[in-house]
């Protein structure tokens, strides 16, 4: 929800911006495209160097500083897709990662205040602070993940490998550990 809410008041008053400068329309609109194209070069490429093998972390870091925020919302939605193998699943996160970006949309869009104008320096350290959550919502979901997924290594490294194959032959979990929805979970309790 948070992601797109620094860039959003910005992008849609560059061309009132421009326009309060002096810039004429024909101006404007020409000023817009060099930032329009590096925007949607980098949000291919970022998409690329973060699901390609063989990716170095310093291009990824020169592309961020590059236009000084890529596109996340493309990885997101693969991210989120891959996640739900369930169509079921995959369809109410789909719908509820939509809400959720249609929400920062409006929470954007009440960001820039005319008593603010026209150099909208409150509102400018409110999307400030905004970025500086970003950071800290990105690093915790990271951090969240990675300790996530070592403790399910860990359990399904203390298992002998006959328990493995069982595992993964037989149903994920006893009939008992179902959702509203007759789901099995996928657990490792039951081992």
């Amino acid at each position: 929800m948070l992601f797109e809410i620094p860039t959003s008041p910005p992008g849609s008053y560059l061309t009132l911006s421009l326009r309060g400068l002096g810039f004429s329309t024909f101006e404007v609109n020409l000023l817009a495209i060099p930032l329009n194209v590096l925007y949607i070069t980098t949000m291919f490429l970022l998409r690329e160097v973060a699901y390609s093998s063989a990716s170095n972390k310093w291009i990824v870091y020169v592309m961020t500083l590059f236009l000084s925020q890529p596109y996340a919302h493309p990885n997101q939605v693969a991210w989120n897709s891959r996640n739900f193998n369930a169509v079921r699943s995959r369809t109410v996160s789909a719908a509820t990662y939509n809400m959720f970006v249609q929400l920062s949309s409006i929470i954007s869009a009440q960001i820039y205040r005319i008593d603010d104008s026209p150099l909208y320096r409150r509102c400018n350290m409110v999307l400030l602070g905004i970025l500086l959550l970003n950071l800290v919502v990105y690093a915790f979901a990271k951090i969240y993940y990675v300790k996530r997924n070592q403790y399910r290594d860990r359990i399904w490294n203390s298992i002998s490998e006959d328990e493995q194959l069982h595992y993964l032959e037989g149903p994920r979990c006893p009939a008992a550990v179902l959702d509203v929805m007759g789901h099995r979970y996928a657990c490792l309790s039951h081992l």
